[in-house]
């Protein structure tokens, strides 16, 4: 039984081992990862510097303040993340737009049907959604 469980343990350290060997990091990619990683705590990059390279500045709105105003929402980074994740051609502003169209359209549609201010809320709210 000791014996059966010492082979055990040897195959499994070689195993281990030779998975260790073939998915570590090359130098490519520990050269991006630190790279990301000065990204990531904030440094400056100089203007020379290869990792400026890296981070694509994406505007979501061509006015400034406006543009501002929609970068400190998380709620617009998650719409921008889906959008990029999705591969589509729509923008950030168009979705938002879409949204508050379709929710003033549950509103005059549950007001028309219900003729309380109140409860149009409620198809206002599952149209934007």
């Amino acid at each position: 039984m000791f014996l059966m469980g010492l082979i055990f343990l040897l195959i499994l350290g070689l195993i281990f081992g030779v998975v260790l060997l073939v998915i570590r990091p090359t130098a490519t990619e520990r050269t991006i990862a630190g790279r990301v990683a000065k990204l990531q705590v904030g440094q400056n990059a100089e203007l020379d510097d290869p990792t400026a390279e890296i981070v694509k500045h994406v505007r979501l709105s061509q006015i400034p303040w406006l543009d501002a105003l929609l970068r400190r929402w998380s709620l617009v980074r998650r719409i921008q993340l889906m959008i990029a994740q999705a591969e589509s051609s729509w923008s950030v502003s168009g979705v938002l737009a879409g949204s508050v169209a379709l929710a003033a359209a549950g509103y005059a549609i549950g007001y028309y049907e219900l003729s309380s201010a109140a409860l149009a809320l409620l198809p206002a709210a599952v149209f934007a959604a």
